[in-house]
């Protein structure tokens, strides 16, 4: 169906989002750290703070009436899952504050000061002061619904990257051809590498990893505005992150099998079914996390992959990206219901682009007889195998 037609009929019910935590400092501490950060390792920076309130500030005026309720919070109609990780709940938190700020309602009509009800037993300057700039309002973000996910589903934001399974289908991955050929082509560049970074050693004792470790510290110090040395010119940057790019998109979804991605999407995309068949009274439902939250949800629509092809990397004619997502990268799945048939439709954004799920004929996508068959099939493993593959990661079928 013409999309043009489609959206005539189609009312917004629910938004679920997917986002990476705001700008950090380095992940390492190697190179600069000790002398340019003051940030514990890992930390979310005022950026990243910042980041995601402005995110917040901008869906509430797109969603206002359709999602949040013209700023009046509702517990039931909104659901916040994090990881475990600091930088992830202060991101949602930071994003609930830029939806919420100064939105609180008034809550008692005929309220009166009283100070031994009012005031805590703490001995306060101006506490009277502060309830009465209050007035009868609740605090402007009125509530934050942050929960990290009980251990009853413990693979849906981050237990699964730690599984048996998936770490040794990742080492499968240093040993394949594809790796070694990849490898062998940046050996120029590790060269190179050595010398602008200053390191004492061969440069055939530089691994992959290595050089995306750095480049992850190069890259926290450029969204930070902490001045990189004059001899890193831009394309030695962009091959720094190059190396990055595909070790992150290869090394961690990429397997003959297909299961090491699909163990990384499947309790997702089986948590966005159950939300949109069976929970309407949620609104909003926001996944805060980390990049590999994102890049697996992107690969399995078919949107992003790895290269091993720098002038591919540098304008992408197969996929519309080889990048691994950056801080504060949201993806969205509009829900929407058709008037006339109570029929339900799925669209997905990434960074406000549009995302052409695979399979599904056009950007909004019938949820149950396009959405559901293509991501099942794309992204989901059956519970059964879904468990032996977490433990074992090939199973015995699959390695003849």
């Amino acid at each position: 169906m013409d999309d043009s037609k489609i959206n005539s009929d189609l009312e917004l019910i629910q938004l679920i989002e997917v986002a990476r935590h705001g700008s950090r400092s380095p992940y390492y501490d190697i190179w600069d750290y000790r002398y340019n950060w003051s940030l514990p390792l890992k930390a979310l920076t005022p950026i990243g703070q910042r980041q995601h309130y402005i995110i917040g500030q901008e869906i509430y005026k797109r969603y206002q009436s359709t999602i949040f309720n013209n700023g009046k919070f509702d517990q039931n109609q909104v659901s916040v899952l994090c990881t475990s990780t600091d930088r992830a709940q202060q991101s949602a938190l930071c994003q609930l504050y830029g939806i919420y700020y100064q939105k609180g309602e008034g809550v008692h009509k005929k309220w009166q000061f009283n100070p031994s009800t009012d005031l805590p037993p703490l001995k306060l300057s101006e506490g009277k002061k502060l309830i009465d700039d209050l007035q009868d309002k609740n605090l402007p973000n009125s509530y934050v619904p942050i929960n990290v996910r009980e251990p009853d589903s413990p693979y849906l934001l981050e237990s699964c990257s730690y599984s048996d399974g998936i770490q040794k289908l990742k080492q499968i991955n240093y040993t394949t051809d594809v790796y070694k050929q990849f490898d062998e082509q940046m050996s120029e560049f590790k060269k190179e590498f050595v010398q602008k970074f200053n390191l004492q050693i061969n440069p055939s004792e530089v691994g992959l990893k290595m050089i995306a470790d750095h480049w992850d510290s190069v890259v926290c110090d450029i969204y930070e505005q902490i001045p990189l040395p004059e001899t890193f010119d831009e394309l030695f940057i962009q091959k720094l992150q190059f190396v990055y790019d595909f070790t992150q998109l290869y090394i961690d979804y990429q397997s003959d099998s297909g299961y090491l991605l699909k163990m990384q999407t499947t309790t997702f995309f089986n948590d966005v079914i159950d939300i949109v068949r069976n929970h309407s009274d949620i609104k909003f439902r926001f996944y805060s996390g980390s990049d590999n939250n994102l890049n697996g949800l992107l690969i399995a629509a078919g949107h992003i992959n790895y290269t091993t092809d720098f002038q591919e990397w540098l304008n992408p004619t197969k996929y519309a990206s080889y990048n691994n997502v950056y801080f504060s990268s949201t993806i969205f799945f509009e829900i929407y219901k058709s008037k006339t048939t109570n029929k339900k439709f799925i669209k997905m954004l990434y960074n406000d682009q549009p995302v052409k799920i695979i399979g599904c004929p056009s950007i909004i996508c019938d949820f149950e007889d396009e959405f559901v068959p293509q991501i099942t099939k794309q992204a989901i493993l059956p519970e059964d195998i879904f468990q032996k593959a977490l433990q074992k990661g090939i199973l015995e079928d699959d390695q003849s």
